[in-house]
């Protein structure tokens, strides 16, 4: 090969061949890796031709009709093509783009399965090399079918969750030096991380230290730990802590990367193993078994905690005295190399507890974890650069992300202490000013977090009792798993009422991500999350002096609407809804009827897929308020003609002729969809209180017994039975239905179909009445 390279007149053609040959070497086996990196290397650095020219070689190679087909599922040896940086990936885009447009059926499904495993292999779990915007088509079409497909996105969940954390997900626009930080910082972190889940044989090159074999350096890690931890109780000063750096110097400690990696993994071994001996044997009970007195739990937890602040102390050490103090990169990656090691070594741990069916505490790795944020957010006010700290925030959301409670259920608790502590919630929502905003990284924690209750839902289909994740996963019984569930949803209410309270505007941004991924059975929680409304609004309160529907000012909808036009994409729906709108009188007969279908996940016939049942009912309101707003004059408060103009549109009838089309259930969701738009007043509430009123109007004239006015009703009387918050917009529109005697509710057969339901319907009303003519 290197007189082909040396030669004044490159040979074009034979090197074509090295490089496909090399290429195929690549994809048939992994028994070759290390020569073919070589062989590249070797080309890209004498090539005169540049690396361009290999790439598009190898490129053009690997999308013609030449290699084996099986070949372009290979992951891994893709894997490595592109990390020898020897294939042009927004051409590889394009044709896997072209690709899905020409197949149908199972082999569409298996090259979607393919795309998925690819954007997570050079995304996620490898060093991310690319920009988002060169797997644009790959993203974009593993997306659009996690929509339509119940059990694809249950498989590519973590990738989008990870995708919505690390990029501009939806925007496709890195953020200059903050993009290219965050993307350095998620490299060493899964580095950090990759270590951890290593063979207990796997080797370590010591070659470059003194410590000559793992097994004198496993011996000589504790000795100098225990030491450290000697000098962090005296607290002696920093001189005592460079004489300590320049010790583990001398030992070799620092010569490489991972040896440093591999020094710090057995501190946090050390931490967790403590904690274990602080309570007993591995096969202690739970601690929701029995009790110890309180001094001595308090005493042992304290120690646990001292050992913890001496390792994080040690990082602490180490960022300032073992590295430069201008290199604030090398800072960040140490940091994030830490949170993989911890993270690691905690999912570890995880599984080995349930292997040996023994409880899991998790003190040691939430105090570490709890201990670098206080100490990061201290060293962010000494620290210039805004884009590091940032960086350094950025990794610590990765962490969390890692042990979510759908991935680690036994962590939950402490999950949900870190993101609710106040330091980290203030540095997510008031960061610098010229620092970007980790909102929608938090509302991934979140989504994740109402997601777990989902599983905690779930119930077994070979018997009638409940199977919990939780019980399974945390070796309790019955009545514990109880207790568990109960103060685990009592902890997350609270968390959803500071953020409410605290940050509002976050909540009324983010709502609609968190209501798709909040169960139905989770009443209470909706009404939280859809209680929320800016600190620039006051409410008028609807029972003392209630206003009137169509007395509500139109507004635009929320920047929530951008993630649902991307979930009406895939079957074209937003293009089908706005023709029937555009030309009622001529809509096809069968357009509900296919819509319906739509509606219904392909391989599971009888799901609803509301997420998208959701972004069609958000839609209709938006082109409705856009089409009002633009008609002359403009309703406003002094035009009393908007009630008219509302339920005489398009819009309003598109809904009714749905609601007609659905089977029950469907007709329950579909209620449960609009209600989740009456929020704070706009016009989302504006419209959909009026379409709710209207519907169940027209549902009175029906004879069927299941219609949409009692599915309406029962709606209603569900969200309003749970305690409070309740949304504006829901009261609004239940005074409306109670007190107007046009919409005749009292006259209607299922308000008084039992004494017990006419007694709520009576007790729902005297709480919107205020005086006693009213109750009369």
């Amino acid at each position: 090969l290197v007189p082909l390279l040396d030669a004044m007149d490159v040979d074009g053609a034979r090197l074509t061949q090295v490089c496909e040959c090399l290429a195929e070497m690549a994809l048939e086996s992994r028994e070759h890796d290390e020569l073919v990196q070589n062989m590249f290397k070797l080309i890209t650095d004498l090539n005169i031709l540049g690396p361009c020219w290999t790439a598009r070689v190898v490129t053009d190679w690997f999308i013609s009709d030449r290699p084996d087909p099986r070949m372009r599922y290979d992951v891994d040896g893709l894997g490595l093509l592109l990390r020898c940086k020897v294939v042009n990936v927004q051409l590889l885009d394009s044709y896997y783009d072209q690709m899905l447009g020409q197949m149908s059926g199972l082999d569409r499904d298996r090259l979607l399965d393919h795309l998925a495993s690819l954007a997570t292999h050079c995304l996620v779990e490898r060093a991310p090399a690319y920009a988002l915007c060169e797997l644009s088509f790959t993203i974009e079409n593993v997306y659009e079918h996690a929509l339509l497909d119940l059990d694809f996105r249950d498989r590519t969940r973590e990738l989008i969750d990870l995708l919505k954390i690390n990029y501009d997900f939806l925007e496709r626009t890195p953020c200059s030096k903050y993009h290219g930080t965050a993307v350095m910082t998620l490299s060493h972190y899964r580095q950090g991380l990759s270590l951890c889940s290593l063979e207990e044989n796997a080797h370590v090159d010591y070659s470059t230290s003194s410590v000559r074999d793992e097994n004198a350096f496993e011996n000589l890690v504790p000795r100098l730990f225990r030491d450290f931890l000697e000098l962090h109780r005296a607290a002696n000063g920093s001189s005592s802590f460079t004489a300590f750096v320049q010790r583990l110097n001398s030992c070799g400690v620092f010569r490489t990367d991972d040896v440093i990696a591999r020094f710090l993994k057995i501190c946090v071994d050390m931490c967790a193993d403590f904690s274990y001996e602080e309570r007993g044997d591995r096969r202690c009970p739970s601690p929701f078994e029995g009790e110890c007195e309180v001094n001595a739990a308090i005493a042992s937890r304290m120690r646990v905690f001292e050992m913890c602040d001496g390792f994080v102390n040690l990082v602490l050490v180490l960022i300032r005295t073992g590295t430069d103090s201008r290199n604030l990169q090398a800072r960040v990656s140490l940091l994030s190399r830490v949170f993989g090691i911890v993270v690691g070594e905690c999912l570890i741990d995880m599984r080995n507890a349930e292997r040996d069916s023994c409880a899991f505490i998790p003190t040691a790795y939430q105090r570490i974890l709890s201990s670098l944020l206080r100490e990061i957010l201290g060293l962010a006010d000494t620290t210039p650069e805004q884009h590091v700290n940032f960086a350094t925030i950025h990794a610590y959301m990765n962490a969390l992300y890692a042990l979510n409670p759908s991935r680690a259920p036994a962590f939950t608790c402490s999950f949900l202490e870190l993101i609710g502590n106040g330091a980290f919630l203030n540095a997510v929502f008031n960061p610098p000013h010229s620092v970007p905003r980790l909102e929608q990284s938090y509302a991934v924690l979140l989504v994740s977090l109402v997601r777990f209750f989902d599983k905690m839902l779930v119930t077994s289909t070979d018997s009638a009792a409940p199977r919990s994740i939780v019980k399974s996963l945390t070796k309790l019984t019955d009545k514990q798993t109880h207790a568990f569930v109960q103060d685990i949803f009592t902890a997350s209410l609270r968390l959803f009422l500071v953020i409410l309270h605290d940050f509002p505007e976050f909540t009324c941004e983010y709502c609609y991500d968190l209501i798709d991924a909040i169960p139905l059975q989770f009443i209470q929680l909706r009404n939280l999350v859809l209680s929320a409304y800016s600190r620039q609004i006051r409410l008028p309160d609807p029972c003392v002096n209630p206003a009137k529907l169509d007395l509500i000012a139109m507004q635009q909808p929320s920047s929530a609407l951008n993630s649902y036009l991307w979930d009406l994409r895939p079957k074209q729906l937003k293009q089908e809804i706005e023709l029937f709108f555009q030309y009622l009188h001529k809509a096809p007969s069968q357009l509900f009827t296919q819509l319906r279908q739509k509606l219904k996940f392909k391989k599971h016939p009888k799901t609803y897929n509301l997420r998208l049942m959701n972004a069609i009912v958000h839609h209709v309101a938006f082109c409705a308020i856009q089409e009002i707003n633009a008609s002359s004059p403009p309703p406003s408060p002094e035009n009393p003609s908007v009630l008219l103009t509302v339920t005489s549109s398009s819009h309003c009838e598109f809904i009714l002729r749905l609601s007609e089309t659905l089977d029950d259930e469907g007709k329950y969701l579909l209620s449960t969809c609009m209600l989740n738009q009456l929020t704070y007043p706009n016009g989302l509430t504006q419209f959909y209180g009026m379409v709710i009123v209207h519907l169940f109007r027209s549902g009175l004239t029906e004879s069927t017994p299941s219609t949409i006015s009692e599915i309406m009703i029962r709606c209603l009387t569900e969200r309003l039975l749970v305690s409070r918050p309740h949304p504006w917009g829901l009261m609004m529109t239940f005074i409306e239905l109670i007190k107007n005697p046009s919409h005749r509710l009292w006259q209607t057969s299922f308000v008084r179909w039992l004494p017990d339901i006419e007694h709520i319907f009576h007790r729902l009303s005297r709480s919107a009445y205020q005086t006693k003519d009213d109750t009369n």
